[in-house]
């Protein structure tokens, strides 16, 4: 079971860009469930029938903003850090029936989050008032991710692949960041 559901919906710039003095009940409520209680629905539904088939493995998708701070998108990370504790809760939990679960930590990934991101920075920076949204996200790639590249889907999917795989079958209970290093410095840029 992958567990990918995440983004924001239409509250989402109320709990995107702000800080947490800002952000709306609405905001809040409307990351924690689309961030964290899809992954409680989706892991609840699996559960029942890796059981029944002897075991097998769960997979959420979490991201960098549940293990570093979160200024910026402080409903966001919070959720996110929900699920990696779930993530952790359910390995114990389920490790006796053969489920082995584990989370990926994505760092800088063109997502619809990061292209409202982008779109806050763009208006409140005049260094980026002639950018486009792509090459603002490009540029903080080069200031942020010591290997010095995004991340793509396919590096995501990769290790989904892995931790599904026999040979993951010793791996439960990690929250492993795909970032190229980020989480390294603490989320500094420099």
């Amino acid at each position: 079971m992958i567990n990918n559901a995440g983004g924001g919906g239409p509250n989402s710039l109320a709990a995107v860009g702000n800080p947490f003095t800002n952000i709306t009940q609405d905001g809040w409520d409307e990351q924690i469930a689309i961030n964290l209680r899809t992954t409680f629905a989706g892991s609840k539904a699996a559960i029942p029938h890796l059981t029944r088939r002897g075991g097998g493995s769960i997979v959420n998708i979490a991201s960098i903003a549940g293990l570093l701070p979160a200024v910026p998108i402080p409903a966001y990370g919070a959720a996110k850090a929900g699920v990696i504790s779930l993530t952790k809760s359910l390995a114990l939990e389920l490790a006796t029936h053969g489920i082995r679960v584990n989370a990926i930590c994505p760092g800088f990934l063109w997502t619809r989050a990061w292209e409202m991101l982008a779109t806050l920075l763009k208006m409140s920076e005049s260094q980026y008032a002639d950018w486009e949204l792509r090459d603002i996200f490009l540029d903080q790639v080069k200031r942020g991710v010591p290997l010095g590249r995004e991340q793509t889907p396919e590096d995501i999917g990769n290790l989904a692949v892995f931790l599904s795989s026999p040979e993951g079958a010793n791996i439960t209970g990690q929250a492993i960041a795909v970032d190229g290093g980020i989480v390294l410095r603490g989320g500094r840029t420099t």
